[in-house]
């Protein structure tokens, strides 16, 4: 006898089989994509970290004086969550320099402008942004 084609169960086996390695297949294709998103995710907030103190290290820099680090409004305040940075320039467009925070990111004031540019994207979340500053006797202050 001549057989042209699949007996139904022939079809059967190799449909469940098709389904388990399409199933096995989505579930890796899932994780990755999942592990990718995390991945980038955790670069993101690394760069603009990054970018966040390498911008607060400049300003210290090429500041003239560190005058005050605290916390809230108060300058007599010792920093605890969320510090603010008071920097002097010799520059009179960006005297005096803030550079602030809260939950929704760090900022950046300059001069008597009122505008603040922000350091981060509204996608960082910020839970704490802590500074110390240190003198040093016949040297510039630095904050870390």
């Amino acid at each position: 006898m001549n057989r042209r084609g699949f007996t139904l169960f022939e079809v059967i086996i190799y449909v469940a089989l098709l389904a388990l390695i399409s199933g096995s297949m989505v579930g890796v294709i899932l994780n990755s994509t999942r592990i990718t998103g995390h991945e980038a995710a955790a670069t993101e907030v690394s760069q603009q970290l990054n970018f966040v103190l390498e911008t607060v290290q400049n300003l210290v820099n090429d500041s003239s004086l560190v005058e005050a680090v605290y916390e809230g409004t108060a300058t007599t305040t010792q920093c605890s969550t969320f510090c603010t940075l008071k920097l002097r320039t010799n520059s009179s467009s960006t005297d005096p320099t803030w550079v602030t925070s809260d939950t929704n990111g760090v900022y950046l004031q300059q001069g008597s402008s009122t505008a603040t540019s922000s350091l981060t994207n509204d996608k960082i979340l910020v839970n704490y942004f802590q500074l110390t500053k240190f003198e040093f006797e016949g040297g510039h202050s630095s904050v870390r």
